[in-house]
């Protein structure tokens, strides 16, 4: 199983005000990567506001660790790929169906978390075969399945455990 790491380093030279963010906000480098066999993998690295990822990511906790995709919307490997292969295919389903789908992504695909920054598609949940991590880096799909603790480093720890 690998496990899931969310890296902060703060910017110094940068105004958090004069790039559009709330003051006492932290703004920096935010790197998400995947531990597997001893190797890390990068699968997020932008700058942006820190703050109001930790916000999303303790908002949406206790979906992430428990909250499987919709009933409707057929397993293809990993929780990227079913919703991507839903969308291909989105005349074939309710608007309602598609309204849920949307809830379930605003609580698991991190872009919720980081408005206003374009970042590829990142989902955090439960998959067939438990917790998993998955998305897409530079084009290649990717999904790991990820246990224990999602440790934030940097100012202050915080740690989120999927099981």
């Amino acid at each position: 199983m690998s496990e899931l790491n969310l890296e902060f380093s703060l910017s110094q030279n940068k105004s958090v005000t004069d790039l559009g963010f709330p003051a006492g906000n932290r703004v920096g480098q935010i790197v998400l990567s995947v531990l597997d066999s001893g190797k890390s993998y990068v699968i997020l690295d932008v700058e942006w506001n820190l703050d109001e990822l930790v916000g999303w990511l303790k908002d949406n906790k206790s979906h992430m660790e428990k909250e499987s995709l919709p009933k409707f919307v057929q397993w293809c490997g990993s929780i990227h790929r079913s919703i991507e292969t839903t969308y291909e295919n989105f005349d074939a389903y309710l608007d309602e169906q598609l309204d849920e789908l949307f809830e379930y992504r605003r609580r698991h695909e991190i872009c919720f978390g980081m408005r206003g920054v374009k970042i590829p598609a990142i989902y955090l949940g439960v998959g067939e075969l438990g917790s998993e991590v998955s998305g897409e880096r530079n084009g290649v799909p990717f999904c790991y399945a990820v246990g224990g603790k999602i440790a934030v480093r940097g100012r202050s720890p915080l740690f989120f455990t999927f099981t």
